[in-house]
């Protein structure tokens, strides 16, 4: 018997070019590969590059006092990116068949791009920061790259598979969304030991400017911690999606 019109599926899953699946009900094979993702970072990145070389245009001399706050302000943009932008795109699609690997896919192609941005800003006609705090920087990017990627591989193994259904991905997103402003609104509000815990706080710590001396502060014992704990934290998160079981990607087939 034919099934009836409740059964029949009502849309057909297309690409962007308007082509169904071969083979398959719809396109979430692909939808794990970072290749359309990491167009949207780099438009991202640009556009905080843009924004930083903005802010120096108008001086008539380029000095660490006008570069360096402008490169701090560029970082966070990219920070925010990394906590925010990141899982939140990857929240409205739908679930990737194989969550965990497409997030790790996803890590070289959020870190790296920013590395690149980092780096330069040893220069002395940019940011003049030592390498010691460049390193730091990375260091910063690694670990909360690192941790929000176990996050948004556990929570695209929990959420349902289409984006339109589910208050999970809300709950999720607001989480990212807490882990980037959290530490600045605690500090704001005088608890500075939680805001330190922030990718935020974290980064304008490491390259803060000592108000008296006009010297580049040495990231501290504190900010080591910190940092430490963020690594740790890291590789708990990844080793618990991984020892759960959620590395079969949602029982969906590793092959």
């Amino acid at each position: 018997m034919p099934s009836s019109p409740e059964q029949q599926p009502t849309t057909v899953d297309r690409d962007i070019f308007g082509n169904a699946p071969k083979g398959r009900p719809d396109w979430s094979h692909r939808r794990g590969e970072p290749r359309q993702f990491a167009i949207l970072w780099l438009m991202y990145l640009m556009g905080a590059t843009v924004l930083m070389l903005a802010s120096i245009s108008a001086a008539r001399a380029i000095s660490p006092s006008i570069t360096r706050p402008a490169a701090t302000s560029m970082l966070v943009v990219c920070t925010v990116g990394v906590c925010v932008l990141w899982p939140v795109v990857r929240l409205s699609q739908r679930r990737p068949e194989r969550p965990v690997r497409a997030v790790a896919a996803d890590l070289p192609v959020v870190a790296l791009p920013v590395f690149a941005l980092v780096l330069p800003q040893g220069f002395w006609f940019l940011a003049g920061w030592s390498m010691g705090i460049v390193l730091s920087v990375c260091g910063v990017v690694t670990a909360w790259s690192l941790l929000v990627g176990a996050l948004l591989a556990f929570a695209l193994t929990t959420v349902d598979r289409k984006p339109e259904l589910g208050i999970a991905r809300t709950v999720w997103a607001g989480v990212f969304v807490l882990i980037a402003v959290g530490g600045p609104i605690a500090t704001a509000l005088g608890a500075s030991v939680a805001g330190a815990f922030s990718p935020i706080t974290m980064l304008t710590g490491v390259v803060r400017d000592e108000q008296i001396t006009g010297l580049i502060t040495r990231g501290g014992p504190e900010h080591v911690r910190a940092l430490g704990f963020v690594f740790i934290a890291a590789g708990a998160a990844w080793a618990g999606v991984l020892g759960l079981g959620i590395a079969r990607d949602g029982g969906a087939p590793t092959n």
